[in-house]
């Protein structure tokens, strides 16, 4: 679906300091910003209800509930992204209004999308928080069933790639803001911060069952002649890369346990691995594929998040809509015994 209808327009101005201290940010906008009523909707919405459904924690909470309000009053950019998830999350729990919260959302993403891309060329003290708030909604977007990537993590050949704008920014964040990053990390956004995490501190235990089972991928295909089969070139470290990290995904998130949220889910694989395993996935390759079913056990906990409800059983389905005739019968006996542990 594409916004084919102009956009409303948004007037900001900034608010002052002992004002936007301590005040909700609800108040706070009606006091210094014109908003259509539509859009006040949106933005009470998120005050009330969407910040809570995205955050993961008190530290967070404040973040989203208070500063990322105040930061979006300076950055159009970033009161579009709040106001693109609000439209998601009430498409989401509304469903006879599903198609005019869709239409909101797309419409506001494609106003903050090119303020957001000019503001990271031009990154700097004034504009590096605002930067790091928007790319959590944007995350939180990508991820919605409810947008345009409806193959989340996997390219349609025709309008995405597993490389998309969210994906890649949750992989590059940090070296993106790099100059940056020490004063977030100390900054009000330093719960933010503290969530892009460059290394999960987990090594994988060269015996893990899972890990053993996956490496039996490039035992079986140098066996093999078919070139269905893993080829034996660079593929195989790239495979056995990303097997080793999501083996090590694996442990990290059992030792979090019940305290394991979305955030941590998306950066124990998907900000470890390397680029090239992405070139591979684009290609639909098997051992890819093969991989990314396995992390799909991984994210099932957090379908019941609306953001994600039902898309990761869609993906796991799609996995094996590719796989299927495309694959060594090894990978493919792997890829069944991973979907069974899926839907147990």
């Amino acid at each position: 679906m594409s916004a084919s209808e102009k956009s409303p327009i948004t007037t900001i101005t900034i608010p002052g300091s002992d004002e936007a201290q301590g005040s909700s940010s609800l108040d706070a906008y009606e006091n210094n910003i014109s908003l259509s009523v539509e859009n006040m909707h949106l933005l009470d919405h998120y005050s009330n209800h969407t910040y809570k459904t995205i955050s993961c924690g008190p530290e967070t909470d404040s973040v989203f509930r208070i500063i990322v309000p105040q930061l979006a009053a300076k950055f159009p950019f970033l009161l579009h992204g709040m106001l693109a998830c609000s439209a998601l999350h009430l498409a989401s729990s509304k469903p006879p209004k599903q198609r005019s919260y869709t239409l909101q959302a797309i419409q506001h993403q494609d106003q903050a999308l090119p303020a957001f891309h000019l503001a990271t060329m031009h990154v700097d003290s004034n504009n590096c928080q605002a930067i790091l708030a928007y790319a959590f909604f944007l995350v939180v977007y990508g991820l919605s069933s409810e947008s345009e990537d409806e193959t989340l993590f996997l390219g349609n050949n025709q309008r995405t790639s597993s490389s998309s704008n969210w994906i890649s920014l949750l992989r590059n964040g940090c070296s993106m803001l790099c100059n940056n990053w020490s004063e977030l990390k100390h900054g009000p956004l330093a719960p933010f911060a503290a969530l892009w995490r460059d290394d999960i501190g987990v090594t994988a235990d060269p015996n893990d069952p899972l890990l053993v089972s996956l490496l039996s991928v490039i035992s079986e295909s140098s066996q093999a002649v078919a070139s269905v089969q893993i080829p034996l070139n660079n593929d195989v470290h790239i495979y056995r890369d990303a097997a080793v990290k999501l083996a090590g995904a694996f442990e990290f998130t059992r030792r979090l346990g019940a305290s394991l949220g979305v955030w941590d889910t998306l950066n124990s694989w998907l900000t470890q691995v390397s680029s090239k395993y992405f070139s591979l996935l684009d290609q639909d390759h098997p051992g890819a594929l093969l991989l990314l079913a396995h992390y799909a056990i991984l994210l099932k906990p957090l379908q019941a998040e609306w953001f994600l409800n039902g898309r990761v059983t869609k993906l796991m389905n799609e996995i094996g809509r590719r796989l299927e005739g495309n694959c060594s019968l090894h990978i493919w006996k792997l890829f069944v015994i991973a979907r069974r542990e899926f839907v147990s």
